[in-house]
């Protein structure tokens, strides 16, 4: 597991907070199979964040499946319209689509797609 590149899987989602003046979005994880251990990661500088939520479902939110890598710089302008972000310059490129960003993805009882300069685990 890097910044750049991780999975995880089989983990409850036991707190989300936003740091850093709601720049950033901290996950604190617990693994659902003994020994039950802890991972916060931090998602520095999230661009984008959209979370999905199964209705009936409430914490912790169990997710099968947690996953992150970066983003080719081909494809950086394409993944930020998908997620709607709406910062653009007088060309019609995204703000930030020069910047490394890395996507991060989760499905399961709380389903998303992030996209963030850098993820720090912690």
């Amino acid at each position: 597991m890097s910044e750049n590149h991780g999975r995880l899987e089989c983990v409850n989602v036991v707190e989300l907070s936003f740091s850093d003046g709601g720049r950033s979005l901290r996950l604190d994880l617990r693994s659902s199979i003994p020994p039950y251990e802890s991972t916060a990661l931090k998602l520095q500088n999230a661009f984008s964040i959209r979370l999905s939520q199964s209705p009936g479902d409430e914490y912790p939110y169990f997710v099968p499946e947690v996953r992150w890598r970066p983003i080719p710089q081909n494809e950086r302008a394409d993944v930020l319209r998908e997620m709607n972000y709406d910062f653009f310059d007088e060309q019609n490129k995204p703000l930030i689509a020069d910047r490394e960003l890395v996507v991060f993805e989760m499905e399961g009882a709380l389903c998303g797609r992030i996209v963030a300069e850098k993820i720090i685990c912690e």
